[in-house]
């Protein structure tokens, strides 16, 4: 029998216990009591569970509990910029020097666009999660902030850390976010008709 260990915080013990579920084919796992915080929280619904986890992490430690990993995607966040702007630029580039319709420059602009992105960010993506999932208890952190995170992916892993599972993610962020442009684009000129 799979048994896992689930010595993690709220969140990872539940991420812990749905790996259980998934790797024995069981309605909850045998060692975890069916009047577990865990299956308590699994019997919630999506706001109760929101609220249920803010208490959770509030109780055990405190409002930085609430916002641990904020900083650290508010960086990766800014680098939507650059997102946004190779769109428009790769827009641009699309219609001066090809004779595509406006619905592929906006599928092709919009994929290209979303893999220069990733390229980008990808490395703040990395210690974004390294930050967030470090543990909420002072003394068993690994790291004691966003720069500390990068230079320690930096010391350990070299360049090849701040891009580790970066190919999955180009791999589906063509398709997505190329679809997701083109749809956005069509909507807005079927709006302005």
């Amino acid at each position: 029998m799979l048994k896992l260990d689930c010595k993690f915080n709220i969140l990872q013990k539940i991420r812990c216990i749905k790996a259980q579920f998934t790797a024995t084919g069981k309605s909850y796992p045998p060692h975890v009591p069916a009047t577990s915080p865990i299956i308590e929280y699994l019997t919630f619904t999506l706001s109760h569970r929101i609220i249920y986890l803010i208490v959770r992490q509030f109780q055990s430690h405190g409002i930085r509990g609430i916002y641990q990993g904020l900083f650290s995607t508010i960086i990766f966040r800014t680098a939507f910029f650059v997102w946004w702007s190779t769109y428009e630029l790769y827009t641009r580039l699309f219609k001066r020097h090809t004779r595509l319709s406006d619905a592929s420059i906006n599928f092709w602009a919009g994929g290209l666009s979303a893999q220069t992105f990733w390229l980008a960010a990808f490395p703040f993506d990395v210690v974004k999660q390294r930050v967030m999932t470090d543990a909420l208890d002072v003394e068993k952190r690994r790291y004691r902030g966003w720069w500390e995170a990068w230079v320690g992916v930096w010391k350990k892993e070299g360049l090849r850390g701040y891009y580790r599972g970066f190919v999955p993610c180009v791999l589906r962020a063509f398709p997505a976010n190329a679809a997701a442009l083109f749809m956005f684009e069509q909507t807005m000129r079927a709006m302005e008709h």
